[in-house]
């Protein structure tokens, strides 16, 4: 039968020396700095739908496809405006829409609404109104930082046709950002 032994460390001093204990030192993480202003440019690909024809109600669309940068930071661009731009003033509707930037590090998702949308303003600068409404990753304290702006959109290379393709009216848009930290 085999005699037992019991584990003896050939370290002299006490072992409590030699080893982090459960309380040991935490590297401290330093707060997240947002600048006070955000600028940048996007510009990419986008997609018109013009309303429907004898459909009360039916407005533009214009999906958004494109990148860019922001203070910087490179960004894949996202989004979609909708608003009816047939209606004559004063009872024409904002337009209203998203826009999602994003990269590796994370996500920022900007509300954007302003004056009626049509995409017979080819060539056309429009400002809308953004804010920040979310943010994920290393962008998530823009989220509730407050920030809010402007977006100049302006669309180019959209050749109104008289039937209009499943996929939309091809052309291109540019936006430049700017928005500051509110209080």
């Amino acid at each position: 039968m085999r005699t037992r032994r019991q584990f003896r460390p050939l370290l002299h001093g006490a072992l409590e020396d030699r080893v982090v204990l459960s309380h040991g030192v935490v590297a401290s993480l330093a707060p997240l700095t947002l600048p006070p202003v955000l600028s940048g440019h996007i510009s990419g690909s986008s997609h018109s739908f013009p309303p429907v024809a004898n459909l009360p109600g039916s407005g533009y669309s214009v999906k958004l496809s494109g990148s860019g940068a922001v203070d910087g930071i490179k960004f894949q661009t996202t989004g979609s405006l909708s608003g009816n731009g047939t209606v004559a003033p004063p009872f024409n509707q904002e337009s209203q829409g998203t826009l999602t930037l994003k990269n590796a590090h994370g996500s920022v998702t900007l509300a954007l609404q302003g004056p009626a949308l049509s995409v017979r303003q080819n060539g056309v600068s429009t400002t809308y109104n953004i804010t920040v409404t979310g943010a994920t990753g290393a962008y998530s304290a823009a989220a509730s930082a407050g920030y809010t702006g402007t977006a100049t959109l302006s669309f180019s290379g959209i050749k109104l046709t008289g039937k209009v393709p499943k996929a939309g009216l091809p052309g291109k848009f540019t936006i430049q950002l700017s928005a500051s930290l509110v209080g």
